[in-house]
């Protein structure tokens, strides 16, 4: 206040010294708010500066756990899927193991077919012979009495065809169940649940 009092003075007594008289007091308060600007942009950007690290920090610790947390689903995910292959692997190697079996069952069984080892026969033979000629007629008895009286016996292509189409059938069945293990092993595997083999 003194400072401000004696310079408006001197402009008062001297308007023309008092820029050399004055200079020091100019001088100085020029000095004063630069150096409150000065400090006060320091303390902002310092302030904005040290606010701005601690967003950026967090930023940084949310990305790192978001990053953790995508690599620990992807794993999870690989693997989850790799149990699934594997799942699916044991299935069609059991699968195919059954077809081998079921192939060499059916070339046991039509080889002795073939061979007159086993013969197919009609229980539930016609045994009404009036619409059939005599030889026919005979014919139907001769066989009946060489089989004992146990019905007819069906030729050999009939009885290959019956058992062809029975394997047909057991690999339909093969099949299904094939099937059925992998729609569980992908229900398991969409609701997170682990696989029950039968």
């Amino acid at each position: 206040m003194f400072a401000i009092g004696t310079v408006l003075s001197a402009i008062k007594a001297n308007p023309i010294g008092l820029g050399l008289r004055a200079l020091p007091y100019v001088i100085a308060a020029g000095a004063l708010v630069y150096g409150t600007i000065a400090a006060y942009d320091w303390a902002y950007d310092n302030g904005y500066s040290k606010s701005e690290n601690k967003w950026l920090e967090a930023e940084k610790t949310q990305h790192a756990e978001l990053v953790a947390e995508i690599e620990r689903l992807n794993r999870e995910d690989k693997q989850a899927a790799q149990d699934s292959l594997d799942a699916q692997n044991k299935l069609s190697t059991m699968y195919q193991t059954e077809i081998k079996n079921a192939k060499k069952h059916a070339e046991s069984i039509n080889a002795k077919l073939r061979s007159e080892l086993i013969r197919l026969r009609d229980p539930f033979p016609s045994r009404n012979t009036e619409n059939h000629s005599a030889g026919a007629s005979v014919e139907h008895s001769d066989s009946s009495r060489r089989n004992g009286g146990a019905g007819g016996e069906l030729s050999v292509e009939a009885s290959q065809f019956l058992l062809d189409l029975t394997f047909e059938a057991d690999e339909v069945a093969r099949q299904i169940t094939y099937l059925q293990g992998l729609l569980r092993e992908c229900e398991a595997r969409w609701s997170g649940a682990e696989v029950k083999p039968n």
